[in-house]
């Protein structure tokens, strides 16, 4: 017992003491000093941290890049549905239906903002853009079984606008007779 105790003390602490001196003796062959291996460790974890932020922030950059594709695929996406028409429009001869006047009416509620461009956005969320206020406006009076379509306003670039069939011309809707936004579209 008394010999295992010598072991103990005499070899394990040596075998721990040959490790740490090939360490030490790795350093000192490349010119490590202890000090510089602590700065060398430093500069890891600095390296390390600045590493994490870069990956959080290329990671917040991508969603917000995802998030615009989105939205920008949704516009598209809506834009193709609708032609470009070169017929001339007024909102006079307007011809007064009290079933076709209180559709028109419900999008009075609507808020702008170019946030939501269909129909359904628009009813689900409260808010939408012109083109958002077309699309609703056109489903309700198409479901009401009036002739109703989605056109570009003529000179106003991607403004669209909703127009009805009445008396066989297409007659843009006017949006402030009814207490839509201006921000709609006049």
């Amino acid at each position: 017992m008394l010999l295992a105790l010598c072991i103990a003390v005499y070899i394990i602490p040596v075998a721990e003491g040959t490790n740490s001196q090939n360490i030490i003796n790795e350093n000192t062959k490349i010119g490590l000093t202890e000090k510089d291996v602590v700065k060398v460790n430093a500069a890891t974890n600095k390296v390390k941290a600045k590493t994490k932020k870069v990956k959080a922030k290329t990671k917040k950059t991508t969603k917000k890049a995802k998030a615009k594709t989105k939205k920008t695929t949704k516009k598209a996406k809506a834009k193709k549905t609708y032609k470009r028409t070169s017929s001339s429009y007024s909102s006079s001869g307007w011809s007064s239906d009290p079933t076709m006047d209180s559709i028109i009416r419900s999008g009075a509620h609507f808020r702008y903002s170019g946030r939501y461009h269909t129909g359904a956005e628009m009813e689900k969320y409260g808010t939408g853009d012109c083109w958002a206020m077309a699309d609703y406006l056109v489903k309700k009076l198409n479901a009401a079984g009036y002739q109703a379509k989605v056109m570009y306003a003529s000179g106003r670039g991607n403004h669209k606008h909703a127009f009805v069939l009445i008396n066989g011309a297409w007659v843009r809707i006017p949006y402030g007779k009814y207490g839509i936004s201006s921000s709609f579209g006049v």
